[in-house]
């Protein structure tokens, strides 16, 4: 909706955010006439909604609203951020953690921390007194720091982890299982060597198309005494005949 539209008024609050497409995380600005406020839409029902309301369009969202009547005013969206809770406010903030290296250690260095998450979890659930709160306390305060860790730790491209498979598979199989003597075609180490050596090839590309700005990652093939080039007519023929799609 742009601010040349006018809103859209349904029977109630909710039913008036779904005429107008809004929902959870949209960010809609109206103005009495003393200025612009802002509210984030939280949570909908199917007659009422929750959000938070930035008062002045200042940037800062204050405690969820369940009253919230939009008939008051024209709304317009200005923004979409995502609805959820961070692990901790420090962290959105970027201070450092106010508890130091505290919950940095392992599990087993908690309160309690023989016990798994689970079984912890039903202890205090069953007996809420001050040793299994605190217990409770600090493994949350850990869990939540891995979570973020976890979270935060870049994932290794396919690509690039296929091809350090492959690198460590293929001298296995040639120096174990591969007679450099056997120049016969359909060797079944060859058929493999030749097959894993054409998924390398083809993650490089597949690395190449996707990152262009990596480093180069390729690897020139190791030719034993009667391997096969694996674009030659005898490594098709010879898949083929093993059923292996290389």
């Amino acid at each position: 909706m742009t601010t040349t539209q006018l809103m859209k008024r349904g029977k109630n609050e909710a039913d008036t955010l779904r005429l107008n497409g809004w929902g959870p995380g949209d960010i809609l600005e109206g103005d009495e006439g003393h200025g612009p406020d802002r509210i984030k839409i939280v949570a909908m029902t199917e007659e009422l909604f929750i959000c938070r309301w930035d008062y002045g369009a200042t940037g800062e969202f204050g405690k969820e609203n369940r009253r919230t009547t939009l008939s008051c005013r024209e709304w317009y969206k200005v923004g979409h951020e995502p609805v959820g809770t961070p692990g901790a406010h420090w962290r959105v903030r970027g201070d450092a953690d106010p508890h130091g290296d505290r919950y940095n250690g392992e599990r087993a260095d908690l309160c309690q921390g023989d016990m798994t998450d689970d079984e912890l979890a039903n202890t205090v659930y069953l007996d809420p007194n001050i040793g299994n709160l605190t217990a409770a306390k600090e493994r949350i305060r850990w869990l939540s720091r891995r979570l973020a860790d976890a979270t935060n730790t870049p994932a290794t491209p396919v690509p690039e982890g296929l091809r350090q498979a492959i690198m460590q598979v293929r001298p296995l199989i040639c120096n174990c299982s591969w007679n450099p003597d056997d120049h016969a075609a359909d060797c079944p180490v060859k058929i493999l060597d030749t097959a894993l050596f054409a998924a390398l090839e083809d993650a490089q590309g597949q690395s190449d198309e996707t990152a262009a700005d990596q480093p180069d990652h390729s690897c020139a093939r190791v030719r034993y005494p009667g391997a096969v080039s694996s674009d030659s007519p005898e490594a098709a023929q010879s898949t083929q005949a093993e059923g292996i799609n290389p």
